[in-house]
């Protein structure tokens, strides 16, 4: 059966429910030899496939998502890896530019002393 059929069919059936429990004559006078919503609907071998296809494309759409939601999960992981892999290097490069700088500031530091101990 063709998704556009069933989707048609199951359309004049949830019409013809709705009908039915209005409670307004106008909308369903119990009359469904003679009305179009009765053939829209296709006899009950039919209707049933409609269903079973309603269902199996239902199916399909929550594990089609499972499946994005898993592959978006996946992605966060790998990701996040990269990016503690990146951090990580980041901060050591941050503590070897601190340690350079100290050692540089030392250096200077006792240079200065030296000369300042030659003027005294």
């Amino acid at each position: 059966m063709i998704r556009k059929k069933a989707i048609e069919m199951l359309e004049a059936k949830l019409e013809c429910l709705e009908n039915q429990t209005s409670g307004d004559y106008k909308r369903c006078n119990n009359d469904c030899e003679n009305c179009h919503l009765t053939y829209d609907q296709g006899n009950l071998g039919e209707q049933k496939e409609a269903l079973r296809l309603a269902i199996k494309s239902l199916q399909e759409d929550l594990y089609n998502k499972a499946t994005i939601l898993e592959k978006i999960e996946q992605a966060k992981r790998k990701n996040e890896q990269a990016f503690n892999r990146y951090n990580k290097y980041y901060v050591l490069s941050l503590e070897n530019y601190y340690n350079d700088v100290d050692n540089i500031l030392c250096d200077l530091i006792k240079e200065f002393n030296k000369w300042l101990k030659k003027k005294l």
